[in-house]
């Protein structure tokens, strides 16, 4: 539901549909992903970064969530932190900037410039 939410720009109500998820699954990384989108999308660059901090604990290598946390740094200024997490994106997945489709939608992809997320 969340990711439906997402697609319509409906932002809060996804970051409450995510919250609910990784209440009631801690362990979810895509869940902590989604909800690190949803947070960055609705204006909230700082507070998602706990969330792919989260993602990332959980699935490190999954070059997603380290290319959205490097998104998010990048907004905050902490460009150090960007390019250490752009730099392990394109080690796990080169083509991580270059996907246009998904594989089902269960995720949140990267985000470029925190614009607009596009599903999986």
């Amino acid at each position: 539901m969340g990711l439906t939410h997402l697609e319509m720009k409906d932002y809060q109500l996804a970051e409450a549909n995510f919250r609910a998820t990784v209440k009631l699954d801690k362990k979810n990384a895509e869940a902590w992903n989604n909800l690190g989108a949803a947070e960055f999308i609705d204006g909230a660059a700082g507070n998602s970064i706990s969330a792919y901090k989260r993602a990332i604990k959980l699935n490190k290598h999954s070059a997603v969530y380290h290319a959205n946390l490097a998104t998010a740094y990048f907004q905050t200024k902490n460009f150090g932190g960007a390019r250490k997490e752009l730099a392990e994106a394109m080690k796990l997945d080169p083509d991580v900037f270059n996907r246009k489709e998904g594989t089902g939608g269960m995720e949140a992809p990267p985000l470029l410039g925190g614009a607009r997320a596009l599903l999986l």
